[in-house]
């Protein structure tokens, strides 16, 4: 009769510490999940930071672009006023500026 009870006494035992691990694990794949969340949102917020910075940076070439571009006419306009030349003309279209 002891050895049962012993059996018995030893199997709660194994039940009461399965238990406990299934606890365990099933926190352990929440915290896991809350850190996986966590990191997707992180780098949602990285993208969509780089992306705002990159448009901004677009918008800031395009506009230099356009400043360089009207005062390369003004220039072009001015020296082919001033001197007459229309070489300066043909050396621009050459070089496809205009």
């Amino acid at each position: 009769m002891p050895e049962f009870w012993a059996e018995a006494t030893n199997s709660i035992e194994i039940v009461k510490k399965s238990k406990s691990e299934r606890t365990k694990s099933h926190q352990l794949r929440n915290d896991i999940d809350n850190v996986i969340n966590a990191i997707v949102h992180e780098i949602s917020e990285a993208w969509a930071k780089t992306n705002q910075a990159l448009d901004r940076r677009v918008a800031e070439m395009l506009e230099a672009k356009e400043k360089l571009q009207t005062h390369l006419h003004k220039v072009t306009f001015l020296l082919t006023k001033k001197l007459g030349c229309k070489i300066i003309v043909r050396v621009c279209k050459f070089l496809s500026i205009l």
